[in-house]
């Protein structure tokens, strides 16, 4: 008897966690999804602006404060445009609100900045 309720906690916790996991691996980017993303990409960028510029280009970096989602559509089976408000401080240190469409593809790495659109 005791073995039976030891299966059935052992089957419960299985089933719990399954679909616990599964709903993090499907659907559309998350919020953090996104800001990983935009990450990732303005590191890149980063990277790329210094080296062409041999460290001369801290102006022209896109600084980034904030990212938040306002929703997103399908585009394909594992893409995603999603529309995004940005808060960017301009030169003069003010910042600002502005909307950008993302396109996101979902890869090994997980969500990221596709740039073929």
């Amino acid at each position: 008897m005791n073995f039976d309720i030891n299966i059935h906690r052992s089957l419960a916790a299985l089933l719990i966690s399954s679909v616990w996991l599964l709903s993090g691996c499907s659907g559309e980017p998350s919020n953090a999804d996104i800001e990983n993303a935009l990450a990732v990409n303005a590191a890149r960028d980063t990277s790329q602006m210094e080296q062409l510029s041999r460290g001369s280009s801290q102006a022209l970096i896109l600084q980034m404060h904030a990212a938040r989602k306002l929703g997103c559509k399908p585009d394909t089976a594992a893409a995603y445009v999603c529309n995004v408000e940005l808060v960017l401080p301009p030169p003069r240190g003010v910042r600002t609100r502005t909307n950008a469409s993302l396109p996101l593809v979902q890869g090994p790495e997980g969500w990221s900045i596709s740039r073929s659109k």
